[in-house]
């Protein structure tokens, strides 16, 4: 592969949930109007770069993202695949719940162990862990062969993003909790 062809990976941009403090995971959240200014921006970021896939989550606020960045930088012409695989960590019986409600509820360590605890499976849904290798899989067997034919522009969420961060530099899982990652970022790989 040319280094010319990179695989950009974007953060949705920020949703209903995200503005409230809200586990949304595979919930689907709408994005706020903050959300689509930050989309237009990575979009503009992206300017001149054309994309021969893009590939986001099945839920809505991925794939506005991925519009509205398309929109804003006129560089798309190949396929555009929406995958599940793509799709925020399953928060299970936490799923759309105000992370100030866990705390007040089940204790301020028990909501920091699931933002750090990287085996710790939320009952009924997924670890960081998890999400790892749900993501690195999906990466390295569909996302990763597409870049062979241009540029790959992935639009999903928080966990996702750094999932395959780390995956892709070789960093272990471990390393996840501690990476920043906000709305809207737009991080470019040469995987």
């Amino acid at each position: 592969m040319g280094n010319s062809m990179a695989v950009y990976l974007v953060r949705h941009g920020e949703s209903v949930a995200n503005k409230d403090l809200i586990l949304s995971g595979a919930f689907d959240h709408p994005l706020t109007d903050t959300g689509r200014a930050q989309a237009r921006q990575a979009g503009d970021r992206l300017r001149g770069i054309h994309f021969a896939g893009v590939f986001t989550s099945v839920l809505a606020r991925a794939v506005e993202t991925a519009a509205l960045i398309l929109e804003e930088c006129g560089g798309h012409g190949g396929q555009w695949v929406r995958d599940a695989r793509l799709n925020e960590r399953d928060f299970g019986i936490y799923e759309n719940v105000a992370q100030g409600w866990i705390a007040d509820n089940h204790g301020h360590d028990a909501l920091q162990r699931i933002h750090t605890d990287v085996g710790f499976r939320v009952d009924r849904g997924e670890s960081i862990r998890d999400v790892f290798d749900r993501t690195s899989r999906y990466f390295d067997e569909t996302v990763r062969p597409a870049a062979v034919e241009g540029n790959i522009l992935v639009v999903s969420h928080g966990n996702v993003t750094k999932c395959l961060i780390a995956h892709c530099i070789g960093w272990p899982v471990e390393i996840v909790p501690e990476m920043p990652m906000w709305n809207g970022l737009v991080t470019r790989l040469n995987p």
